[in-house]
């Protein structure tokens, strides 16, 4: 399936390019520099895959912190719902022992790997304007407490909410130190395009779309993937030739890897 005309404004520029985290669904496709050059990774929405963060901090060239925030993740709400699945019928099949399992299982590497690495962890929604601060997180907040200083890559997997967070991010980079890159997953683009457009747009004096990868858990409507991973790199770091499809050979691969890969393609000048 090959679609892309109306996402020219994610057309990729060129920069070198590597993969991070597992093959199918959790890896990231970044710019290589950011293993050379990040000193934290500040991830919001982790569920229950931090294999990306592992593997880069793994890869990292200089000592690299992890911030993560996700109120559905941590040891206590895997260890919850264990619970829940295990007590929570009163004939308890096969299914529901295995997946009681599982979140136990999710429960004790969350824990130590939070523990054994140092890795700062919120259990909290990052969010505009907080309602409840016993469930919720400012985003402005969490920039002032990391995103401080030089060296940051921002990760957003929120599952809806992306543009305003980014919209927020606009002001900041305007006044303080920007993250040196960003890792976005977009939810519903068939209906954000426009503000999708905007807040790129928006972004524009600080970075350059470097990649972009349609997941293919998600619908394609009128030419839109529903969901779609987006990349920024710092405008200065990235060469003005852009490409002309994806995915990218070596680097790429279907999130569902029993589904058909959604090829991107876009008319290019002069690019690769």
């Amino acid at each position: 399936m090959s679609v892309g005309e109306p996402l020219t404004f994610l057309q990729p520029h060129v920069v070198d390019l590597t993969r991070v985290g597992r093959a199918n669904d959790g890896g990231y496709v970044i710019p290589t520099y950011f293993l050379h050059e990040t000193r934290q990774v500040v991830a919001l929405g982790v569920a229950t895959d931090w294999s990306f963060e592992r593997d880069f901090v793994s890869r990292a060239s200089i000592p690299c912190r992890v911030v993560l925030a996700d109120r559905s993740s941590g040891s206590w709400t895997f260890a919850i719902n264990a619970l829940r699945e295990l007590f929570g019928f009163q004939n308890r099949s096969k299914s529901s022992l295995k997946r009681t399992k599982s979140w136990i299982i999710h429960a004790g590497l969350f824990f130590w790997q939070v523990r054994r690495t140092g890795w700062s962890f919120y259990r909290r929604w990052v969010v505009l304007n907080v309602s409840d601060v016993r469930r919720d997180l400012a985003f402005r907040e969490l920039l002032k407490k990391k995103v401080r200083d030089r060296g940051s890559v921002l990760k957003i997997d929120i599952e809806g909410g992306e543009v305003e967070l980014l919209e927020e991010l606009v002001k900041w980079n305007s006044i303080n130190t920007p993250p040196i890159g960003l890792i976005v997953e977009f939810h519903d683009v068939c209906n954000k395009l426009d503000g999708i457009q905007k807040v790129v747009e928006e972004l524009s004096p600080w970075y350059r779309v470097v990649h972009v990868h349609a997941n293919n858990y998600g619908e394609v409507t009128g030419g839109v993937p529903e969901v779609l991973e987006v990349v920024f790199a710092e405008k200065q770091r990235v060469s003005n030739m852009k490409r002309s499809s994806i995915p990218l050979d070596g680097l790429d691969y279907p999130n569902n890897p029993l589904a058909e890969e959604i090829v991107l393609s876009w008319k290019v000048e002069g690019g690769s």
